[in-house]
């Protein structure tokens, strides 16, 4: 491990691990560095030369308020609006996944059913309007 697993100390970029800085340039800022890597940290390089950013510049992206607090308070994981971050239970950011999205259904765009399930759906909304439980054999 790259980094001392001590969350208040300094300004915590130390706490940001080789592996999450390089999954974070993977997963979330869609940059992948060319060649294979047996040392993390070498890989980590190799991605922030490919991103044009430093090591100390990615692990600020990463290391924002609401991850020091959840590594102080013993959080691990912790989602945010443009990762999830993993956490040790040393306080240290082990990976970085991207953000779980329900598929919202598109604006404007209505579901049109068949006519099976407009039945179903319509005997549904009556069962509930009208307080009775389902049939036995219905689903």
């Amino acid at each position: 491990m790259d980094a001392k697993p001590n969350p208040s100390s300094g300004n915590g970029l130390e706490n940001v691990s080789y592996h999450a800085v390089t999954r974070y340039l993977q997963r979330i800022a869609g940059v992948m560095a060319k060649g294979v890597y047996i040392d993390p940290c070498a890989e980590a390089i190799a991605h922030c030369r490919a991103a044009g950013l430093t090591l100390e510049q990615v692990r600020s992206l990463i290391w924002i308020p609401e991850v020091a607090s959840a590594a102080k308070a013993g959080f691990l994981s912790l989602r945010t609006r443009e990762f999830t971050v993993f956490l040790s239970d040393t306080g240290i950011v082990t990976t970085i996944t991207e953000p779980k999205r329900k598929a919202r259904p598109v604006p404007g765009k209505i579901k049109l059913l068949t006519e099976p399930e407009r039945k179903r759906h319509n005997a549904r909304l009556n069962r509930r309007r009208k307080g009775q439980p389902f049939k036995t054999g219905e689903h």
